[in-house]
């Protein structure tokens, strides 16, 4: 079937959709026509110049849910030594003054959400810790001093 308002290629083309060369040297059609209408397998004509590219589609969905992130591990290496020192403290009969440092250093170990309440315990079991070795160096500096003033 011929068109003339939209021809396309004759029934017995087997150019696969090309034509020839214009002879006028245009862009393959003549002067004051507009450039040719798509033929039945061809996309419509786009000027590679001036034709806009498809807009980028958004982004897709997450493919996981976004979970909250876990706090960081709380850092309890000071308090497990104020535990140990306490621990020692104890045994060597100043239990009653090691007994505090004891306490708040297992309340620091303890502790499994406020990295603030650690350090603050942890602190208060290094001053009690200092102050029984403290009483301790004194004493077995007392003890020594009388020991050379005896003999």
């Amino acid at each position: 079937m011929y068109d003339d308002r939209n021809p396309g290629p004759p029934e017995g083309d087997n150019t696969g959709g090309y034509s020839a060369p214009d002879p006028y040297g245009g862009p393959g059609y003549g002067p004051g026509y507009g450039p040719p209408p798509p033929g039945p397998y061809q996309a419509p004509y786009q000027d590679p110049y001036t034709a806009q590219q498809p807009a980028y589609p958004p982004p897709p969905p997450q493919a996981y849910p976004v979970y909250p992130m876990y706090p960081a591990p709380l850092s309890k290496g000071g308090a497990i030594g104020a535990l140990v020192t306490s621990i020692l403290l104890v045994i060597s009969c100043y239990g009653i003054f090691a007994a505090i440092g004891l306490i708040f250093s297992i309340m620091a170990v303890s502790e499994t959400v406020d990295q603030e309440k650690v350090s603050r315990f942890t602190r208060y079991a290094w001053i009690a810790n200092g102050v029984v070795i403290g009483l301790l160096v004194l004493f077995f500096g007392f003890v020594i001093t009388m020991i050379a003033i005896d003999s």
